[in-house]
C-alpha cells in the first residue's frame, strides 16, 4: 500500500510493522529508548499479533525502570507465542531487576527448556540463585555456562564468589585465575582474590592483588579497606590506618571503614 503525495503524484512508501520494528531497535542501540517505545507502539497497532514488538516494547520499558508496564508487555509476547525463549529470558532479568528471584528462575527454566544451550541463560539463573543463598545449585549453573563458553571472565568470577562463599577457597582462586587469564582488567577479581587469600592467611599475596585492583581502580574504596585488614592482620598498623584514611576519603559514609579506621589508631597507640 502506498500513500499519494498530492503535490506531484509520486507515492511514497508507507511502514509496514517490520519497518517500525527495525526502527525502533535502531533508536534503542542509539539510546533513544522513548522513540524506540514509539516505534513499538506503531508496530503493534499494525500488528497487535506481533509478539517480538511487545518484547522489545518490554526490554526498553525495563531498560527505563517501568517495571510494571514491561510485564505487562512480556505477558503480552508470551501469550502469544510462549516458545520464544529471548522473551522468557528477558522477563526473568526484569524480575532480577525488582529481586524476584525466585519467579526469576522460573522465567530462566522456561528459556532453557527452548534454548538449553543459551550460557548467558545459564549464568543468569546461576545468579539468582546465588542470591537466595543457594551455592550449590548455582555452581551447576555456571559450570553448565563455562561448558557453552569457557571464556566468560564473568562467570568464572561468580563462580570463584560462590566457592568463596561456600569456603572453598583454594578453588575459589583457581577461579579468579581463570578469569584473569581472560580479564585481567578487572579490578573487583583482584579484590575478591585478595579477599580469598587473605582468609587463607596468604598475607603478601593477597596485598599485591589488591595493589593490582588500585593500580586498575584507584577509587576502589573497598580495595582500600581489604588492604588494611590484611596489614592489621600482619600488625602493620600504621599502614593499615592509611588505607582505611584513603577509603573513608572516597566513601566518608562507610561504617566498616569508619569502625575498622577506630580500631586500627586504637592498636597503633596501645602498641606504640
Amino acid at each position: 500500500m502506498a500513500e499519494q503525495n498530492q503535490e506531484d503524484g509520486e507515492s511514497i512508501p508507507q511502514c509496514n510493522a517490520i519497518d517500525w520494528w527495525n526502527k525502533g531497535v535502531n533508536n534503542y542501540n542509539l539510546g533513544f529508548y522513548n522513540e524506540a517505545l514509539q516505534c513499538y507502539d506503531e508496530a503493534i497497532k499494525l500488528d497487535p499479533r506481533y509478539a517480538a514488538a511487545w518484547c522489545n516494547k518490554g526490554f526498553t520499558l525495563t531498560k527505563l525502570a517501568r517495571y510494571g508496564e514491561a510485564i505487562l508487555c512480556y505477558n503480552r509476547a508470551l501469550a502469544i507465542d510462549q516458545n520464544n525463549a529471548i522473551t522468557w529470558h528477558n522477563k526473568g532479568s526484569m524480575l532480577m531487576s525488582l529481586n524476584q528471584y525466585g519467579e526469576a528462575i522460573q522465567c530462566y527454566d522456561r528459556a532453557l527448556a527452548i534454548e538449553p544451550n543459551n550460557a548467558i541463560t545459564w549464568y543468569n539463573k546461576g545468579f539468582a540463585l546465588d542470591a537466595l543463598n543457594h551455592y550449590d545449585e548455582a555452581l551447576q549453573c555456571y559450570d553448565r555456562a563455562l561448558e557453552i563458553d569457557p571464556k566468560d571472565a564473568i562467570t568464572w568470577h561468580n563462580k570463584g564468589s560462590a566457592l568463596n562463599a561456600l569456603d572453598r577457597n583454594d578453588e575459589a582462586i583457581q577461579c579468579y585465575d581463570r578469569a584473569l587469564e581472560i580479564d585481567p582488567e578487572n579490578a573487583t577479581t583482584w579484590q575478591e582474590k585478595g579477599s580469598t587469600l587473605h582468609n587463607l592467611a596468604r598475607y603478601n599475596e593477597a596485598l599485591q592483588c589488591y595493589d593490582r585492583a588500585l593500580e586498575i581502580n584507584p577509587e576502589n574504596a573497598i580495595a582500600y579497606r581489604n588492604k588494611g585488614s590484611v596489614l592489621m592482620s600482619i600488625h602493620h598498623y600504621g599502614e593499615a590506618f592509611e588505607c582505611y584514611d584513603r577509603a573513608l576519603k572516597i566513601n566518608s559514609k562507610d561504617a566498616i571503614t569508619l569502625r575498622y579506621k577506630g580500631l586500627a589508631l586504637h592498636t597503633r597507640i596501645r602498641f606504640k
